[in-house]
């Protein structure tokens, strides 16, 4: 392999050496948290790893392509990664490159503890002195600061991709035409340990090189099936792979040694089960976008010729539907209209453009596939290549094939909507799999549900704000379901990628996608010189402005700004295990909860435009309907504070126009929810070039009592 392959490593000469080590790995398991000698003695078992130039050069290209951190300036964190962190030390070696490759493919299908399981036994075997030998927990922090940065190695969509393989090659054979519906196994660390054992002695005998050959060796191996017929040939390979149907290698991979040179032949079992468990690990990390995809259409068994046929000509018009039909809040359409008002409903979605490219590029289309509109009286189950799918699986399935198609064609339309919200992150994102579904108290599936209901019937459906963003942060791993349910989520950090809505960042209230993510690989670090890492920032709780009783009401006779020298000001708190983040402004303590933000949509419309100037003034009648409010403050709050109904009865007004910062704190300040009442008020409209008059007119007929000009 060009660099000798050691059999043991001597734990005992590197903590001799442990001083001509350097600063730099002290400083680095400092800043990481870990024990220096998990570090060294991981960086000196990598001498004795088999691993292929080809995927070294692998893990070298992707850490050179890691950029340094950025500000993200509105909690004042940084994301990216840090300079001379254990990443850096350990890529500053080959044995140290070979830990990472083996790392990024244990961490790629497994859990940092079910790795940390399986290394701890790999290192413990290649020691010569075991008494310092770091432990599984030891191990499973060293893999929890490795993961972020490896988890863009590819190995488990590699996997995927052998399976594929298989099933269109060897699967035919054999009757596994279904292979690329089913879940990808791992073997127990235990088995793991015999297989980059077994690799580790073919690499010391000779040059070599299924996904773990080509991993270690270089080259996939030669394949053959019980009966001696070749699925694969392989040229120079070390390695063949035998197929076998027998049930006793159900839960055990034999691996036979054959070594010419002295005709011997060793025999070894790899475990598959766990001896707990008693059942196989299931593969779950992260994968490419095109990767995901691909494995999300299989798992809904429409990957054949007619499931697809059927899926394409569903899809354009089922996401449109869904688009048009699911809304968050209230229903405009049952609101009275205004003539020569150009009134619209905030919708959570972005323009239909964008999603029409996330499905082109989700079923991997070459041409353009824009969204389609379904006749009257038309739905998805009535289209000709629909019922051709349910003609074909009448005899496979026991509910009503149509309504099966529908409810498959939902998860695939939940993807694709969920993806259009990162759609200018798509490019480096990376998704999880398999994405669990049925989770205890999932409310993303409930998501899955209105599209489902709204596919059969072709009737609105309300659908909760964190039904949608509990399914968009699922698809990427992020573990924070909780802080969206309780209203507290601003942003997140996990499995190398932060996320958080881009409203935050841009201060835009527009009309389409307020629902819109960020998504930017590396990790999310704060506090002093930005060395403390960061998963979750949560919101603090609110606090309103409020302002005298006797606030004057005639000030707001048109649209202006009465605070052309205030902004906005994002307030930040490091917690003990959180960032905690808030929304005030230079003039007064308030401190608003970010997710109310997302609320506020929910309930409100934009007015864009109407027939007038506008700056025109309203006439003093109409001015006394009207109650100036501060950024910060909520309309239920001041007026309950007033016994005189004709004093309680009024539109507040954010007088805030043309700040974006400003109009951003005052609609998250329409957000007013009681415990005691369990209910939410935060009815508003929203200007964007429209007079006074018009929108106070727009108020009254919709009895909307706040409005941000």
């Amino acid at each position: 392999m060009g660099d000798a392959i050691m059999l043991q490593w001597t734990l005992s000469q590197t903590v001799d050496n442990f001083l001509k080590v350097g600063r730099d790995l002290i400083r680095a398991a400092s800043a990481d948290n870990i024990q220096p000698l998990t570090l060294l003695s991981c960086s000196r078992f990598g001498a004795t790893l088999a691993i292929s130039p080809i995927t070294r050069s692998k893990i070298q290209i992707l850490l050179k392509s890691q950029t340094d951190p950025v500000l993200v300036k509105f909690f004042k964190a940084h994301v990216g990664y840090a300079t001379g962190d254990s990443v850096d030390v350990l890529s500053q070696s080959m044995a140290g490159i070979n830990t990472l490759a083996l790392a990024a493919a244990l961490i790629s299908i497994s859990s940092t503890f079910e790795a940390g399981c399986a290394l701890e036994i790999m290192i413990v075997a290649s020691a010569a002195d075991t008494s310092l030998v770091p432990t599984a927990h030891h191990l499973k922090d060293l893999l929890d600061v490795l993961e972020p940065r490896l988890n863009r190695a590819g190995f488990l969509s590699e996997t995927l991709s052998w399976r594929d393989w298989w099933a269109h090659n060897g699967g035919k054979m054999h009757g596994w035409a279904d292979l690329k519906s089913r879940s990808v196994v791992y073997p127990s660390p235990e088995g793991i340990h015999q297989i980059v054992a077994s690799f580790r002695e073919l690499a010391r005998v000779g040059e070599a090189s299924s996904i773990v050959f080509t991993w270690c060796i270089g080259l996939p191996p030669t394949i053959y099936d019980q009966e001696g017929n070749v699925i694969l040939e392989q040229e120079g390979s070390y390695v063949t792979l035998l197929y076998s149907g027998d049930i006793e290698y159900v839960k055990k991979i034999k691996i036979e040694k054959f070594r010419e040179y002295n005709s011997i032949t060793e025999v070894i079992y790899a475990s598959v089960f766990d001896k707990e468990s008693m059942r196989p690990g299931e593969a779950s990390g992260m994968v490419e976008f095109p990767t995901f995809a691909r494995c999300s259409i299989e798992r809904q068994r429409l990957h054949d010729e007619i499931g697809r046929r059927a899926l394409l000509q569903a899809l354009p018009y089922a996401l449109s539907q869904v688009r048009d039909l699911c809304s968050c809040g209230g229903n405009s359409s049952n609101r009275p209209k205004v003539e020569s008002l150009r009134i619209h409903e905030f919708k959570p979605f972005p323009e239909d453009i964008r999603i029409s490219n996330v499905m082109t590029r989700y079923l991997s289309l070459q041409g353009p596939a824009p969204l389609k509109k379904l006749d009257e009286g038309v739905l998805v189950a009535d289209l000709p290549l629909v019922n051709l799918w349910a003609e074909a699986e009448q005899s496979y399935l026991e509910l009503e094939p149509k309504h099966e198609f529908v409810t498959r064609l939902s998860y695939i339309v939940a993807d694709i909507l969920a993806l259009a919200l990162f759609d200018d992150s798509l490019d480096h994102m990376m998704l999880y799999y398999p994405k669990s579904y049925d989770l205890p108290g999932n409310q993303a599936i409930e998501w899955v549900s209105h599209i489902r209901d709204v596919l059969l019937d072709g009737r609105p459906r309300l659908c909760p704000t964190i039904a949608i963003l509990s399914w968009a942060l699922q698809m990427i791993n992020h573990e924070v379901l909780a802080d969206v349910q309780s209203h507290d989520w601003v942003a997140s950090s996990f499995r190398g990628q932060v996320v958080f809505p881009q409203i935050f960042e841009t201060h835009s209230l527009g009309s389409e996608g307020f629902l819109k993510l960020v998504c930017i690989p590396g990790v999310l670090a704060s506090g002093s010189g930005n060395t403390r890492r960061v998963s979750r920032v949560k919101c603090f709780p609110a606090r309103f402005t409020t302002s005298p009783q006797n606030f004057r009401t005639d000030v707001v006779s048109r649209c202006l700004n009465l605070f052309p020298t205030e902004k906005i000001q994002w307030r930040t708190s490091m917690e003990a295990d959180c960032l905690s983040v808030g929304i005030g402004w230079t003039n007064a303590l308030t401190s608003l909860k970010p997710f109310d933000l997302l609320r506020a949509f929910s309930h409100a419309c934009m007015l864009r435009s109407c027939p007038h100037r506008l700056d025109e003034e309203i006439d003093r009648t109409n001015r006394s309907e009207l109650r100036f409010l501060l950024p910060g403050e909520n309309v239920r709050l001041v007026s309950a504070r007033f016994e005189d109904d004709s004093k309680r009865d009024k539109i507040g007004v954010y007088p805030v126009a043309k700040d974006d910062g400003l109009r951003l704190l005052s609609f998250c300040s329409t957000v007013y929810f009681q415990e005691e009442e369990n209910m939410t008020q935060c009815e508003a409209v929203v200007n964007e070039n429209a007079c006074l008059m018009c929108l106070v007119k727009v108020c009254n007929l919709w009895n909307c009592q706040q409005l941000v000009l």
